[in-house]
Order: structure tokens, then sequence, then C-alpha cells
């Protein structure tokens, strides 16, 4: 009987550990797709509004009073359609701002001294569209998407277009993040090449190098093998608490999004099944037992009846 709790409750047990991996595996592929989507919808708006002639018009002549007015308008309109805009503005190359959905920010310069040449020198170096992420916006306090797209005049970069996307529907998509029986599950974003949180819950963590060793040894695995395939990862962390991480490679964004719980949570259904297979063992064992005596008992029974017919002859 033991032998048989034993092969039932691990055949039982590895069925039952590979669906809740699967489901957690599910759940970060579909979230990983959510994320995808919603970034590059985000990004399509930013370009679209950078390829506007309102934009390149104004950069090509920052002076002029009509086309300031006009590109001003241009700006206003189009973060009022989308709807998705924290702040969407038109800047030069000296991060000087002309237009801005927010008119107490117009006329500002963002960038000075080492900041402005760093800016320069690799933001508006490359004809393309940077996305750095998810990050608390310094003016409202949102958790946005920050992004630019530099505006050229053949190889002279005349200015740029800077956006704040509002982060607030991916995060309810994350915050939504349901996996049956796991409630204490998290999740983040973390900066493959430079550690870097994009997003955790805790917000002390944003735009910090993460410290946790699972993490790191995940990012170093991705940068390893690149690849895009979702996997899993246990280790124990600086509790020595088991933990249980499945994560995706976002290789477009340069990004890996993780969830991760405590094994014992994760697998503590298995434990359950375990206990279950050896009460239904046990009871069956007594079942057996209890048959076996009552046949016992019979034939106990009977002999003594036969004893006694000897003796009476």
């Amino acid at each position: 009987m033991l032998l048989l709790w034993l092969v039932v409750s691990t055949n039982a047990a590895s069925v039952v550990k590979s669906d809740i991996t699967n489901q957690m595996t599910d759940a970060v592929e579909s979230r990983a797709a959510i994320i995808n989507d919603y970034v590059l919808s985000a990004e399509e708006y930013m370009t679209a509004f950078a390829l506007g002639s309102e934009v390149r018009e104004l950069l090509e002549d920052p002076e002029d009073p009509a086309l300031l007015e006009r590109a001003q308008k241009y700006t206003e309109d189009f973060a009022a359609v989308k709807g998705v805009f924290e702040g969407l503005y038109i800047a030069t190359p000296g991060t000087h701002v002309l237009t801005h959905t927010s008119a107490g920010a117009i006329g500002m310069t963002t960038r000075e001294g080492d900041s402005l040449k760093t800016f320069q020198d690799t933001i508006l170096s490359k004809k393309e569209l940077t996305n750095l992420g998810i990050m608390k916006s310094p003016g409202t306090g949102s958790m946005i998407l920050s992004m630019y797209y530099p505006i050229y005049d053949g190889k002279r970069c005349i200015g740029y277009v800077g956006a704040g996307v509002y982060a607030s529907h991916l995060m309810d998509a994350l915050l939504n993040l349901d996996i049956k029986g796991l409630p204490d599950s998290e999740y983040a974003f973390l900066n493959v090449d430079t550690g870097v949180y994009l997003y955790h819950a805790d917000e002390a963590l944003l735009n910090t190098e993460t410290t946790d060793e699972g993490y790191r040894e995940i990012l170093r695995r991705i940068q390893s093998d690149g690849s895009g395939q979702a996997n899993t990862y246990s280790y124990r962390d600086e509790n020595g608490v088991r933990q249980m991480v499945v994560y995706k490679y976002l290789k477009d964004r340069g990004w890996a999004f993780l969830v991760r719980d405590s094994a014992k949570e994760v697998f503590s259904t298995v434990m359950t099944v375990r206990v279950l297979v050896g009460v239904l063992c046990a009871a069956a064992a007594a079942e057996k037992s209890a048959a076996v005596s009552k046949e016992l008992s019979q034939q106990a029974r009977a002999l003594n009846g036969l004893i006694s017919r000897f003796q009476l002859g």
C-alpha cells in the first residue's frame, strides 16, 4: 500500500505541478502580449504626431509667431483626440520647449550642461523613436511611458517631439493579473541591459537597479541565450525563502517581464494532493483489513463448529 501511495501521489503531484506552472506561463505570455500591443500603439501615435507638417515647419523656423500658434493648436488638438498623452510637446535640439499640452511648460529648457550633451549624443543622434519605458512623471507623478522622436533635415537634427503616454491602462491590465490559487504573486519589469526596474509594486524601486540575486541571474540568462520564450527559474531569496519565477524577454523592447511567488504557495496544491492520496490509500487499506478480519472471523467460527461436532460424536 505504501508503494501504491508513492506511485499514485507522485504522478498526481507531477500533473498538478505542471498545471500550475502552465498557468503562470500562460499568464506571463498573455500579459506580455498586452504590454507589447499597448506600447506599439503608443509609439504609433507618437510617430504620427511627429510626422505632421506643423512640427517640421515650426522647427525649421521656430521664431515665426504664426507657425508657433499653428503648432501649439496642432499639439493640443492631437493630444485631445488620442486621449493617451500625459504630456506632448515640440522642442529644439537645445531642449527649449516650443509647444506643450501644459501651457506652463512652454518656454522652458529641460536640460543643460552634461545632461543636455548626453541627451543630444544618444537620443537625438539617431533617426528613430526612443522609448525609455515606464517611469513616474516628474510633473504629475503619474506612471508614464517616456518617448522621444528626433526630427532631421538631412543629416542635421533640427529638434524633436517628446511625450509622456499614460501607462494606467497598461498598469490596470497587470494589476488584474489573477493566477488561480496564487493571490500573493507579484510582477515586475526590468531593463535587461541595465537591470533597472521599469515597474515594481514598490514605487521606491522604480528607476533603481535591482539587487535581487534571482532577478539578476534571470537577466544574465536572458543576455546569454536571448530567448523570447517564457521560462521558469527557482531560487532562495535573501530571507532563505524559495521563490518561483516565470519570466519572458520582450526582445523588441529590451525588457523582461517577471511574475514571482513563493514556491510554498505555488506548490501548496501539490502537498494537498499528496495528503489526499494518502488518506484514500489509508482508507482503502483499512477497508481491506476489515474485510480480511471478517473473513478470518467467519473461518474461525466454522472451525469451532466443526470441532464441537467431533467432540459430540
